[in-house]
């Protein structure tokens, strides 16, 4: 299989730092804008056990 010389990143970091600058930064009155801290009671730290097919 042949390897492609294409980079695999998109944009370099100082690109990122570019686009991020000239981004607005959210005013507050749009209260989807705020960011609010994760419940703890809804986190699971366990994975469900996959369940066998009914067929």
């Amino acid at each position: 299989m042949a390897r492609k010389n294409e980079p695999i990143v998109r944009y370099t970091a100082d690109e990122l730092k570019a686009r991020a600058a000239t981004m607005p930064v959210p005013d507050g009155s749009d209260p989807d804008d705020a960011i609010e801290p994760v419940r703890m009671d809804r986190v699971s730290t366990t994975i469900p056990l996959p369940r066998a097919k009914d067929s």
